[in-house]
């Protein structure tokens, strides 16, 4: 898992739980607003996939089946 996934992980864990009810209220307020930008990003880039979802799995499908596979490209 990349740090990136972590981020957003641990993000949509301290909103949806209030784990930092007790917290400073100026860290507070900016891990919130972190969180939330984290949660807008994901939402952006599922929305941006959904039209392409369809096309782009076969062609991966195909690609991990070749021989040659990923390699091919680098």
């Amino acid at each position: 898992m990349g740090a990136a996934e972590f981020d957003l992980r641990i993000s949509e864990v301290s909103l949806h739980h209030k784990i930092l009810a007790e917290a400073d209220p100026r860290m507070k307020a900016l891990w919130e607003w972190h969180a939330a930008k984290e949660l807008e990003y994901k939402s952006v880039a599922f929305e941006l996939f959904q039209p392409f979802r369809f096309r782009i799995l076969p062609e991966l499908q195909r690609l991990l089946k070749t021989k040659k596979g990923i390699h091919s490209f680098l």
